[in-house]
């Protein structure tokens, strides 16, 4: 054994990293301990994860994001975030609020469709060169008896020498070094001698995942808007097969789908008073689709939404209150069913160069690319309701905001197809509407100048009981 050391000529830097790696691979957890640095005082490691607020207050009723058994019934929690793009007082401050919102329920919604199926693709590259291969005799021809896998590793050895001497010539380009320069070949030689090592590595994964999703609604969402920091929003989403049995109703029009749960408020005094400011906070808090229990036990799908106005006047007011009302109908539309596709691309690269005179050159790549899509085709619901608008101004930013709430519920469903029915036996009178006149466009007046500045924090949950999974 020996005197096999004895005849081989090992560099020091690979010996070393060698005998680390079986070392390691035996003593690891000793090493780690020894070697350690000390912090000095009593420095908190810990950083606030964007979405702590949401993990935490989920860990605190006992549960954890993925699939949990709550008694006999499989729920599914997911968890996403999203930070608000502009800072408080920006023009569009408000409905950024709501996108961020719509971004962080897609990311929880991404948790499941990753876990319900996910393709992954991994490549990751390797190569180290020392040195210079002497050229050495010509070798005789020999017929190569090698296995189809050895052929195969030496096509991929082959090509990665010549990625290297692909990324060496261009190496001495960047010092001068080219063909047109016409140098002997002692100068070139004397030009890749500078570099004595080189390590190449790159990892890339994709992760691929499409699932058609339904009954999937907001369980808990928080925003935070501290003094000084960009404001977060992060949701908890809920998956279970109530909720399935909720959609299948609303998307079939058929009422006997819906499942009954123990009787609660009635949907009105469920909601949030809007004549309050507290309700008003809570209201700003809401976002998606949450389901609750009215006093016959039935279940209502309650969506929450809003936008930015642009003024405080009327028109500005209903403006945003018609795109609020739009949004909340989409996303009681997504709970029905809706087609979720998530990609995600990582890719991590080093190139580390040991040159003469005790240089170093050393390259590092780190780039990530996440893309999230959910499509609903167009679909017939029935028995939607606008049960509230409101408008009120944010507390920090004094920015005038116009919500919606819109409700759907199984006897609301029965109750509008049965008008729907009478209506269409009706006959249509030939009755002539009246003209309106023509918009004047003389009279015109000045607007009052309008000031707005300013954050804020809060959270909102409905229907959190196991009655409701």
């Amino acid at each position: 054994m020996l005197s096999v050391f004895k005849k081989l000529t090992v560099n020091p830097m690979v010996l070393t990293s060698c005998l680390g790696i079986f070392y390691f691979s035996h003593m690891g957890a000793v090493v780690a301990q020894v070697n350690m640095p000390e912090a000095e005082g009593e420095m908190s490691l810990a950083l606030s994860l964007p979405g702590g607020a949401c993990e935490d207050w989920l860990s605190g009723k006992g549960w954890m994001p993925g699939k949990v058994m709550i008694g006999s019934k499989r729920v599914f929690f997911g968890v996403g975030s999203q930070a608000v793009n502009v800072p408080p007082g920006h023009p569009n401050y408000i409905t950024s609020r709501q996108n961020a919102y719509d971004m962080a329920e897609l990311k929880g919604k991404a948790d499941l469709a990753k876990s319900i199926a996910a393709e992954i693709k991994q490549d990751t590259k390797a190569a180290v060169i020392e040195g210079k291969f002497s050229k050495g005799p010509k070798p005789t021809p020999q017929v190569d008896s090698r296995g189809e896998n050895e052929k195969l590793v030496g096509s991929s050895w082959n090509k990665a020498l010549k990625l290297l001497n692909v990324e060496l010539d261009q190496a001495l380009k960047k010092r001068g070094v080219t063909k047109e320069k016409k140098l002997t070949q002692a100068a070139i030689a004397k030009e890749i001698d500078k570099v004595l090592s080189e390590t190449n590595f790159s990892k890339i994964v994709e992760v691929a995942s499409k699932a058609q999703l339904k009954g999937i609604r907001r369980f808990y969402v928080n925003e935070n808007a501290a003094k000084g920091k960009q404001a977060v929003i992060c949701v908890v989403i809920l998956q279970s097969a109530k909720n399935e049995r909720i959609a299948d109703a609303v998307l079939s029009g058929n009422a006997s789908l819906a499942p009954k749960g123990k009787p609660g408020k009635p949907i009105m005094q469920a909601l949030p008073n809007k004549k309050t400011n507290a309700g008003l906070k809570l209201l700003m808090t809401s976002y998606g689709v949450e389901t609750r229990r009215d006093e016959n036990g039935g279940f209502w799908l309650i969506s929450y939404a809003q936008h930015g106005a642009r003024g405080k006047r009327p028109n500005q007011l209903a403006s945003a209150n018609g795109f609020a009302v739009s949004r909340a109908m989409g996303q009681l539309r997504a709970y029905i069913g809706e087609q979720m596709a998530v990609k995600t691309k990582t890719e991590n690269s080093e190139t580390a160069k040991e040159l003469e005179n005790n240089l170093n050159s050393y390259n590092f790549n780190n780039a990530k690319r996440e893309e999230f899509q959910s499509k609903s085709a167009m679909a017939k619901i029935t028995g939607i309701s606008t049960l509230m608008k409101w408008a009120a101004l944010h507390p920090i930013t004094k920015q005038p905001i116009g919500g919606a709430v819109v409700g759907w519920n199984a006897t609301n469903m029965a109750d509008m197809q049965d008008i729907g029915r009478s209506q269409a036996e009706r006959k249509r009178p030939n009755a002539r509407g009246n003209q309106q006149p023509a918009a004047s466009n003389q009279n015109r007046f000045k607007s009052p100048k309008l000031n707005s500045q300013g954050g804020f924090s809060g959270s909102a949950s409905g229907g959190t009981s196991a009655a409701d999974f």
